[in-house]
């Protein structure tokens, strides 16, 4: 008895998504026409159903409306499910068993983003073996906190190029006075959390294997960076 509700449930929720969607597109039509006849409206739209969500902009809506007109999913299951849960994100918190917002609001789900360069790209293994993935490199003479970001994004662009695992190997150059070389990036939202992680090689700590000619090829970076410390203007060139 049960299951069969949850079907005819899910059977009604679907059919409104299609009808929603029919009536949305109608609606997109009509004011196309309007605009073209010089008769384009600003106000919202009175057939428009109420949001769940009070206080949500004009241009929130208008995002979301998008969203459900033109879907880029051909997946209807997927199609239906986005609509549904654009009308109903609070019951994703109380998915997830975490705090419920006071406050949600749309935003655009295009994702454009000026272009990134990693200091170093390395493909590790034949193409013909399984184990073949990337090795993303990033120098940094001081941590700054702003820059994991964009390793995450870099490491997840070179990911969806490449087509293949990629890997961050993040090599702070010089100590100095700082305590905290991060190797991890972790956020967190009511109660959701993210965590990023990567290696990160504290270069000063192997010095005596420089030294000792273990690791002579690196013998000139290490000499590098004490030469770039005496100078303020090469320092900045390597953070």
């Amino acid at each position: 008895m049960g299951l069969s509700l949850v079907r005819a449930g899910f059977c009604a929720a679907v059919s409104a998504v299609a009808v929603s969607h029919r009536f949305a597109g109608k609606r997109r039509l009509e004011r196309l026409a309007s605009a073209v006849k010089g008769e384009g409206r600003t106000a919202k739209d009175p057939q428009r159903r109420p949001s769940e969500l009070d206080g949500m902009s004009e241009s929130s809506e208008a995002t979301a409306d998008r969203d459900v007109e033109t879907p880029a999913d051909p997946n209807p299951v997927d199609a239906s499910i986005k609509a549904l849960l654009r009308e109903v994100p609070q019951a994703l918190f109380r998915l997830a068993r975490r705090p419920l917002p006071e406050v949600i609001t749309f935003e655009d789900t295009v994702i454009n983003l000026p272009e990134r360069r990693a200091d170093h790209v390395f493909i590790v293994g034949a193409a013909t073996d399984p184990r073949q993935g990337a090795l993303y490199v990033e120098y940094q003479l001081k941590p700054d906190p702003r820059r994991l970001l964009e390793w995450q994004y870099k490491r997840a662009a070179l990911g969806l190029r490449l087509e293949i695992p990629v890997v961050l190997l993040a090599i702070y150059l010089e100590k100095g006075g700082r305590a905290t070389f991060p190797d991890r990036a972790a956020d967190e939202v009511w109660g959701i959390e993210n965590e990023f992680r990567f290696t990160a090689v504290r270069l000063w700590e192997h010095a005596g294997r420089i030294r000792s000619g273990e690791l002579w090829e690196l013998a000139p970076c290490w000499f590098c960076v004490k030469i770039a410390l005496a100078s303020k203007p090469c320092a900045r060139n390597w953070s």
